[in-house]
């Protein structure tokens, strides 16, 4: 409660280049730390600090690699072929709670 008019004072201000560039960043992160954290483990048993700094290094390269190759391009081409969405009545989110756990009729 004491840090709400923080976070809603934050959430309204721009964001630096470094800052988007990191939240691009970080779902390529998610995706490629667990098999490299895995296959790390499986090669080289005995953990220690190098280990460590050798997963850190090769998740990141990896996730650069990724949002580059893959994010990136997909990305262009959903705005390419998708850039007039349908809008979504705000009347079926409020009520979109309500409709959660029914049966739609064929």
């Amino acid at each position: 409660m004491l840090l709400q008019p923080v976070v809603a004072w934050s959430v309204h201000q721009y964001s630096s280049r470094q800052d988007l560039w990191a939240g691009d960043l970080s779902f390529s992160l998610y995706l490629v730390h667990t098999p490299v954290i895995t296959a790390m483990a499986v090669l080289m048993p005995a953990g220690g600090l190098a280990l460590k700094l050798a997963m850190l290094l090769i998740s990141a390269v990896l996730a650069v690699a990724l949002n580059r190759w893959v994010d990136l391009p997909a990305e262009l081409w959903r705005r390419a072929h998708f850039r007039n969405p349908v809008p979504i009545p705000p009347a079926a989110i409020a009520f979109a709670p309500l409709n959660s756990g029914r049966k739609r009729p064929n």
